[in-house]
């Protein structure tokens, strides 16, 4: 890749972790809680993540907020039914991945 990675969120977007740090410019706000400068996602985080074009989320633990956790899981298990029971595969836009400078630069 050419190009220094995770140091512009719109350049150079790591495309399959969310992640909350408490620097730019991953810095969102935090409902969780931070721990070593990372947001432990809560219940309050729900609306973002549920938005987030990653594939995964970092960080949950299962002893804070494990709700946050369950609604998750409940939101994805939600999203693959609706799919099935239209017996239909899920639209997925690849324009955001296809459109990224390491991409198209890769050494």
């Amino acid at each position: 890749m050419a190009g220094t990675p995770e140091t512009d969120n719109i350049k150079y977007r790591f495309l399959t972790r969310f992640k909350n740090w408490s620097d730019p410019p991953f810095d969102w706000p935090c409902h969780g809680q931070r721990v070593s400068n990372i947001c432990i996602f809560g219940v309050g985080d729900l609306p973002l993540l549920s938005r987030r074009p990653e594939l995964f989320a970092n960080k949950f633990y299962i002893d804070y907020e494990p709700l946050a956790l369950d609604c998750m899981e409940q939101l994805h298990y939600r999203r693959l039914d609706m799919e099935v029971r239209a017996g239909i595969a899920a639209e997925f836009d690849t324009s955001l991945y296809a459109a990224q400078d390491f991409v198209w630069n890769h050494v």
